[in-house]
């Protein structure tokens, strides 16, 4: 192959590279986002979880284990469109 070829392969892999790790970067800004709005990182939120005193961290722990496991099924039956092998 031309070395021109070559540079633009090394490129668009660099890129894809980038790419992912600018989605895992918008990713963790709205999960922390939605983390600040729903005071799951309030410490009295914890507080009364600790305490047995409220649902509410509970609540968002129970749930977050049933989508967890209804998206890592899904993830198992749908494993081609999700993961790629390099």
């Amino acid at each position: 192959m031309a070395p021109q070829v070559l540079e633009k392969k090394r490129i668009s892999r660099s890129n894809q590279h980038l790419l992912k790790g600018i989605k895992f970067i918008i990713l963790g800004i709205l999960f922390g986002i939605i983390m600040t709005k729903s005071e799951a990182i309030s410490w009295y939120r914890i507080q009364e979880m600790f305490r047995f005193q409220s649902f509410h961290m509970y609540g968002i722990i129970g749930s977050a284990l049933g989508l967890g496991l209804i998206i890592m099924q899904f993830i198992k039956r749908k494993e081609r469109l999700f993961w790629t092998t390099y």
